[in-house]
């Protein structure tokens, strides 16, 4: 099965990488040479598709019980990353915690007109960054997507 995974990832990036517009460049004496005219979207740093309920862990916050669920990723210091969370069942809420258990950003909507989540930030330093997707309203539950992006 992992060999599947492996195959279905290079046939993604080959479609990310043909689909890019090329530049083609001639030199004095030599043969053109074709060059990428911008780089290849970076592969995700976690991508998740789930679902929120009873089946996961249940927090408490903002005077309330609610289920969440944790998802982990390795980040670097400096890294400039965008964290979406996505669901059409509940209202998210995403907390962005260190290695030390400390909460250092959250969303809960993106505007007054977008309810999903995200967080767009620079990574402090190298370590192991954990997710906590968890839902605005009290017995919220359902599908979600969940996408750490690298940023240029």
């Amino acid at each position: 099965m992992q060999r599947l995974s492996t195959i279905g990832l290079f046939l993604a990036t080959l479609v990310i990488s043909t689909a890019t517009p090329l530049s083609v460049r001639y030199t004095s004496q030599s043969a053109p040479t074709l060059t990428l005219s911008r780089a290849v979207a970076s592969a995700p740093l976690l991508q998740v598709q789930d679902r929120l309920g009873p089946h996961k862990h249940v927090v408490e916050f903002d005077q309330g019980n609610r289920f969440a669920a944790t998802h982990v990723f390795n980040g670097t210091a400096g890294q400039s990353v965008s964290i979406a969370l996505e669901s059409r069942d509940f209202d998210p809420i995403l907390i962005l915690i260190d290695a030390t258990g400390e909460a250092i950003a959250s969303s809960d909507d993106i505007s007054a007109t977008n309810a999903n989540a995200r967080i767009d930030i620079t990574l402090p330093i190298t370590e192991q960054y954990t997710l906590l997707v968890s839902s605005f309203e009290l017995e919220g539950q359902g599908d979600y997507r969940l996408a750490v992006m690298p940023q240029e």
